[in-house]
């Protein structure tokens, strides 16, 4: 009897330690950052922008219409992944956690990566 309950008291203190265990991003509560946001995706588009970093072939986001709000700056060097240095920086008029970026006219959309 005391080693039937031993046995399964070791296994529920199992399940909750291997349950507890998070990801990268998982329970931060706030903004990613750009190491944990390759770490997530290796080959990601990403741009930062006043601290915060944004990601671009996000789905949904290249499937909406967003339009250029006012520009917000260009692109340097160190601030992104895919995206050349000069490239105009704007903000978007339907949503805040959207930034378009606009370079040798095309017009990619990036999302603010949040943790969960």
């Amino acid at each position: 009897m005391r080693k039937s309950s031993t046995l399964l008291l070791f296994l529920c203190l199992s399940f909750v330690l291997v349950g507890c265990t998070t990801s990268v991003g998982q329970n931060k509560g706030g903004y990613l950052t750009e190491k944990q946001v390759v770490k997530l995706d290796p080959k990601a588009d990403w741009l930062k922008f006043k601290g915060k970093v944004y990601k671009s072939n996000i789905d949904w986001s290249d499937m909406g219409k967003f339009t250029k709000g006012s520009k917000l700056g260009e692109v340097s060097r160190g601030m992104a992944s895919h995206i050349p240095i000069g490239a105009e920086i704007y903000e978007s008029k339907e949503r805040s956690d959207i930034l378009i970026v606009d370079y040798m006219k095309v017009e990619k959309h990036y999302l603010l990566q949040l943790g969960e």
